[in-house]
């Protein structure tokens, strides 16, 4: 019996344990406003993507059952055969949630998205403070920088265009399109920043900014002048 109750004292424990760390880990993640942004849009398509699928699943199953309750005889066979094999109201109301559930995070999500101006200042401000050290990727990441700015500009005009706030209602799909090509734009000036990063061999993602093949050249020059290669 005290094995038993020790056993199930333990798995208790774990339990709450897994529970705690994972309600810590949200806590962090929640603590952020890329965190709160990245919870909503995950809601957001996850919802849409399930209502979506569900709506379809209900919308076959209702013309399959119109085909079938059309070969009956008489009118109320049909109806009669219609309602009897009707999906469970649960999966519709399912599907209703679900939409309401994409619309309400879709709509906080829009707009905590009118702060996105803050965090592009943020990134040109760490930019300004500590300049990448390669010329072509300092222009790329410029470039970059203006055109989210740009585009996040226009997708607030946009989008409080759309609630009635600001004027311009009728241009807002216009405004929208042109907001969309400048975020492709930069997603492709980002993938043009890495290969940059690859043709030079950086790893980058270890903070470095020097080829292993070079650091040791570099330390034999600085050895002999007192300059790096960059510069004093």
């Amino acid at each position: 019996m005290s094995v038993s109750r020790s056993s199930s004292n333990i798995r208790l424990s774990l339990l709450l344990a897994r529970i705690d760390a994972l309600l810590l880990h949200t806590s962090r993640l929640l603590s952020t406003s890329s965190g709160i942004e990245s919870t909503l849009s995950t809601i957001f398509f996850t919802s849409t993507i399930a209502h979506v699928s569900i709506y379809q699943f209900l919308l076959d199953r209702h013309k399959r059952l119109a085909k079938q309750a059309a070969r009956q005889p008489t009118f109320l066979e049909a109806r009669a055969a219609f309602s009897a094999a009707l999906p469970a109201p649960k999966l519709s109301r399912t599907c209703v949630a679900l939409r309401v559930l994409a619309r309400t995070s879709g709509e906080s999500w829009m707009f905590l998205r009118l702060l996105g101006l803050f965090h592009v200042y943020r990134w040109a401000h760490d930019i300004w403070e500590k300049p990448h050290r390669d010329p072509a990727i300092k222009v790329l990441l410029w470039v970059e920088v203006g055109m989210a700015a740009c585009a996040q500009a226009m997708e607030n005009v946009v989008y409080l265009a759309l609630k009635g706030i600001l004027p311009g209602k009728r241009k807002a799909a216009k405004w929208m399109v042109v907001s969309d090509r400048l975020w492709t734009a930069q997603v492709v000036l980002e993938m043009l920043k890495l290969a940059r990063v690859w043709q030079m061999g950086w790893r980058e993602e270890l903070g470095a900014e020097k080829r292993d093949d070079e650091v040791g050249v570099e330390e034999e020059d600085v050895g002999y002048c007192g300059l790096d290669a960059y510069g004093p």
